[in-house]
């Protein structure tokens, strides 16, 4: 998915495919990025939502990526997309630097309010 202004140069974008685990299809955000004169204004929302629907659309319920530990802006934009992280890869980035494997439920369960009895 790619995000171009007015004057057609590319914004921002985001790639991701959708894998099988267990016989089932899932996706994985490989990269997003948005110029940094373009950031905080909803673009890496709206990209990440739309390769998220395109999971979706391929019967993906789950959606996982990683991100580096030292990335604090990342990880509180993935955090406010709903997404929990579930681990670390040592050395994932060059051998050196670790990356958070972070996860989202697509079915919307996790979005809806617990019921409580």
């Amino acid at each position: 998915m790619v995000a171009e202004t007015a004057e057609e140069t590319i914004a921002g974008f985001c790639t991701g495919q959708v894998q099988m685990r267990e016989g089932k299809p899932f996706g994985h955000i490989i990269t997003i990025d948005v110029l940094p004169q373009w950031r905080r204004q909803e673009l890496g929302r709206s990209l990440l939502r739309s390769v998220e629907n395109g999971f979706q659309a391929r019967s993906a319920e789950l959606v996982r990526l990683e991100v580096a530990v030292d990335n604090l802006e990342a990880l509180g934009f993935y955090r406010a997309m709903g997404y929990v992280g579930i681990g670390k890869i040592r050395g994932y980035y060059g051998g050196k630097l670790d990356a958070f494997v972070m996860e989202k439920d697509l079915t919307g369960d996790a979005l809806r309010p617990q019921q409580h009895s």
